[in-house]
């Protein structure tokens, strides 16, 4: 879910903001708003310790921030997606009028199921919402996906992280000097290398053509759509990047692929983590990067 941050009143508590709206986590909010002097500085984390969805938000938001500024908005994953999205589809029931009894309950498919509907699209659409708007939920189904595609019902985390450890293999890394948690990548123990991750975004061009139109074309893109669409805004970074955004606390990443002056497509991976201060200035160093690749430097 994302979460959005704005001042309010000076020395009055920040205004918090839930995107979607829904009682499914808690907030708990020491932000305060102070004068457009001071400068902003809070922190958007969720209850990681105890393994909650409480929200916490520390810090202090200044009244001359920009008040649809991407440094206001925070994404967080949530425990348990498939309980969240069913939450939120009891709550947009409601709203609507619609009353529903019983209790949110995750279980296995009686055999006496009746089908009521169902809906489909192709992978490749969520596909490209995923890496264009760095859904997190649309990857960890994704990862789901896989499980279920690799090894049958019911599918698993772990029969989807075991998908991606046979491609670390394949491309011809040892998939045991690397640590996956997740689909998304907002876990802390996902321990990656720009290394692998380069030698698969080369593997996916060389080996997989039929495929790599379409993953091409899912990347967010310099200066245009996606999580690049504020970044990247003159040339030769406009328009030309298509590459994966990666934000954590402290850790900022970006892969994928650009051509250089001289027409030469190339792939790149930039990693950066542990530092201090605002992400903006972790962007501004991935885009100089790129700039210098792109420069043929």
């Amino acid at each position: 879910m994302e979460v959005f941050v704005k001042a309010g009143e000076i020395d009055s508590p920040a205004v918090i903001t839930l995107i979607p709206e829904t009682d499914y986590v808690q907030v708990s909010s020491n932000a305060v708003t102070v004068n457009p002097y001071t400068q902003s500085d809070f922190d958007v984390t969720r209850d990681w310790v105890n393994q909650t969805n409480k929200i916490l938000i520390d810090g202090v938001v200044n009244t001359d921030k920009i008040i649809d500024s991407l440094d206001h908005l925070e994404k967080i994953s949530v425990i348990y997606p498939e309980k969240y999205f069913l939450f939120l589809f009891k709550e947009h029931l409601k709203k609507n009028g619609i009353s529903v009894s019983g209790e949110i309950e995750i279980k296995k498919m009686p055999e006496n199921k009746v089908l009521l509907g169902s809906v489909n699209r192709p992978i490749d659409s969520v596909f490209v919402y995923m890496n264009k708007e760095s859904d997190n939920l649309c990857a960890e189904m994704l990862l789901y996906a896989m499980a279920f595609d690799d090894s049958g019902a019911p599918a698993s985390a772990e029969n989807g992280i075991a998908v991606i450890e046979k491609l670390i293999d394949e491309v011809g890394f040892d998939a045991k000097d690397y640590s996956l948690a997740d689909g998304s990548g907002v876990s802390r123990y996902n321990l990656l290398s720009a290394e692998l991750i380069l030698e698969v975004l080369k593997d996916i061009y060389y080996n997989q053509p039929e495929l790599y139109p379409d993953f091409y074309s899912s990347l967010p893109i310099g200066g245009i759509d996606g999580t690049l669409k504020k970044r990247m805004q003159q040339k030769p970074l406009l328009g030309n990047v298509h590459a994966k955004t990666g934000t954590l606390q402290g850790v900022s990443g970006l892969s994928g692929y650009l051509t250089s002056n001289n027409k030469q497509l190339i792939a790149f991976s930039i990693l950066i983590q542990n530092y201090t201060g605002k992400s903006s200035a972790a962007h501004y160093f991935l885009d100089t990067i790129c700039e210098y690749i792109a420069n043929g430097n």
